[in-house]
């Protein structure tokens, strides 16, 4: 193995030896500037609002699909979103005021130091 990597070092040297950057590079032309088109301004009234003749009522039922490529996944990771932003609601308004009066119940009453007794050790004679 080690001979096979010298001997394609001794190949690969000289080739890159022959690459040297001293050679002059033939320089770059400088492609032509883009043609440039003016056109003329259109002045006119433009209108602030528009009237529409008829009755904007919101229908009784929209329903929104996904179709196309990957669809069921968006469908089920919409899902999957939706259930956790309900179930971080519930713990928010219900299982955290319950976490917080628990905590407060215990620093109070649960857990009260009680005084330890040490015995005094009398020095060695």
């Amino acid at each position: 193995m080690r001979k096979m990597n010298l001997a394609t070092m001794m190949i690969a040297l000289p080739a890159l030896a022959a690459c040297d950057r001293s050679q002059p590079q033939p320089q770059a032309v400088a492609p032509a500037p883009p043609e440039v088109t003016v056109a003329r301004p259109v002045s006119r009234m433009i209108a602030d609002r528009d009237e529409y003749a008829g009755r904007f009522v919101a229908i009784e039922s929209v329903e929104v699909r996904a179709t196309g490529a990957g669809a069921e996944l968006r469908q089920a990771l919409g899902t999957a979103v939706f259930a956790g932003m309900i179930g971080v609601t519930v713990f928010g308004l219900i299982f955290t005021p319950g976490f917080y009066v628990v905590c407060r119940w215990l620093t109070c009453v649960g857990w009260r130091r009680r005084p330890v007794i040490v015995p005094v050790s009398t020095p060695a004679e």
